[in-house]
């Protein structure tokens, strides 16, 4: 799948931010997400190297829906911290999503 550099940024800024975040609560972090934070961050590293697999589709899609969905009360925040608003996280979830079917 190509994402252009502006999306890769974005999604490199959401992995990120849900693993060095403050977004989820260590204790129910492997529920929301089905896998460890160092699985997410396994994850992130091969997004970055372009090595990403339908597992790390599968992830990167998790980190969106968590972000754009869990109830953090940081919506704020979090656009400024990843450069993207809710509804442009949502897009490239929803890109991403199409892309891993």
């Amino acid at each position: 799948m190509m994402l252009s550099a502006a999306e890769r940024a974005v999604l490199d800024a959401c992995f990120r931010e849900t693993t060095e975040g403050p977004y989820f609560p260590d204790w129910e972090f492997p529920t929301l997400f089905g896998v460890t934070r160092d699985k997410v961050r396994a994850s992130r590293r091969h997004w970055a190297a372009g090595k990403a697999e339908r597992q790390d589709h599968v992830i990167a899609s998790q980190v969106l829906n968590n972000l754009i969905s869990y109830p953090h009360g940081l919506a704020k925040q979090l656009s400024a911290t990843v450069g993207g608003s809710v509804e442009e996280l949502s897009l490239l979830r929803d890109k991403l999503m199409a892309g891993a079917a």
